[in-house]
């Protein structure tokens, strides 16, 4: 099942509700996050989003680390970046965080198409390590993603119980072989997808 933008919102809601007196709203909750980050750190995942989506970045944020992944988001790590200017040095900040990550996972959203920086971060991603999957954020409960253009190449992220353990695991599935998937683990590890039956 892919995450879906109620579920991925709830946990937006959910995290800044901890503080019930002063509700904070998902870009300040995530730029408060970035005093506890560390300029060298390494991370399991490069969240790449548009800047629009701040409740679902939130969101989608706290899923994965609830997952146990660490997760990159420039505008926490990196404050100083201005998203909205394309220039050299932006471009060599986010190079050099991506270095730093694992996987990137593109949050697949209607903001997405207008971002200047998520295609841009998915070729450079792709080309430097080929663990680059879209994380579909769907407005209704669907087990399947059918990424138009490009978008369609890559693997997509869902989220299901394993059926040998039954805990709710997160899965890389190829959009053209159902049977071509492994867990967002061993896929970060790897960068390969193994074929089921």
């Amino acid at each position: 099942m892919l995450f879906t933008r109620d579920r991925i919102v709830e946990a937006a809601r959910k995290a800044t509700s901890k503080d019930s007196l002063l509700l904070k709203t998902a870009s300040r909750q995530l730029a408060e996050a970035s005093s506890n980050a560390k300029p060298h750190e390494k991370f399991d995942i490069f969240l790449s989003h548009a800047r629009l989506d701040a409740n679902i970045v939130l969101g989608a944020r706290v899923e994965l680390e609830n997952y146990g992944y660490s997760v990159y988001v420039d505008w926490i790590e990196d404050t100083h970046l201005d998203r909205t200017r394309v220039s050299a040095r932006t471009a060599r900040t986010l190079r050099s965080r991506m270095r730093q990550c694992k996987g990137l996972l593109y949050a697949h959203t209607e903001n997405s198409a207008i971002s200047k920086w998520m295609p841009w971060e998915l070729g450079y991603f792709d080309g430097y390590a080929s663990r680059a999957a879209i994380l579909p954020i769907a407005d209704e409960t669907t087990n399947v993603f059918k990424g138009n253009e490009y978008l369609g190449l890559y693997p997509f992220m869902s989220v299901a119980n394993s059926t040998k353990t039954g805990q709710s695991r997160l899965w890389i599935t190829d959009p053209s072989d159902s049977h071509l998937y492994d867990t967002l683990d061993k896929w970060l590890e790897r960068g390969t997808l193994s074929r089921h039956s």
